[in-house]
């Protein structure tokens, strides 16, 4: 993730945080707690931000089985350098950014990436045709 803290001071770290929704966007369960130590080190001070890598360790993973509609939601958060593999706790009159949505390999750049497949279910055709009604068609995603 491309990220920036507003002096080394601030002592703020990166941290991410994974659920399980309905498609509704209600939480049903936590698959990787945002306040777990990811290891994602202090924030750069660099202007625009720098790139931040975190890795989510097996031992931070809540196995979990998504049933078709379900979607994943990544939480974006901060925590106290020292409790994500830094030093420092955070200080007061600081601040951090999170940069999201940029081009690739440029500023802003972030991404997410699972090394478990993830298939999207697309639409299905209800095999169901009553008299005078269309084929109905169903999407989910997840």
């Amino acid at each position: 993730m491309w990220c920036q803290e507003s002096a080394n001071a601030a002592n703020v770290a990166p941290t991410v945080g994974i659920l399980r929704c309905d498609a509704n966007g209600a939480e049903l369960s936590t698959i990787v707690a945002w306040a777990a130590n990811l290891g994602g080190l202090e924030m750069a001070t660099t202007p625009g931000g720098a790139a931040e890598t975190i890795t989510i360790l097996v031992a931070n993973v809540i196995s979990t089985t998504l049933a078709n509609g379900d979607r994943l939601k990544v939480q974006l958060g901060i925590d106290n350098a020292v409790d994500q593999g830094g030093s420092g706790t955070m200080a007061s009159g600081q601040n951090a950014q999170f940069f999201v949505n940029g081009p690739t390999g440029s500023a802003g750049q972030s991404q997410i990436a699972f090394t478990e497949t993830i298939v999207a279910q697309s639409s299905v055709i209800v095999p169901v045709r009553p008299r005078n009604i269309t084929p109905m068609v169903r999407s989910s995603y997840w």
